[in-house]
């Protein structure tokens, strides 16, 4: 599929010894942020 983003915890090979609820959050901003920036470039 083009253009598909999936952004979710899978980054992480094992389980931490803390909760990563909040870096996934800060990595899924991140990337909608970049996104944003290269929306005109997305779809050609």
């Amino acid at each position: 599929m083009p253009n598909l983003f999936v952004i979710d915890g899978s980054l992480f090979v094992t389980a931490g010894g803390v909760n990563p609820t909040s870096t996934i959050q800060a990595l899924a901003l991140y990337v909608a942020d970049r996104i944003k920036q290269r929306l005109g470039n997305l779809f050609d």
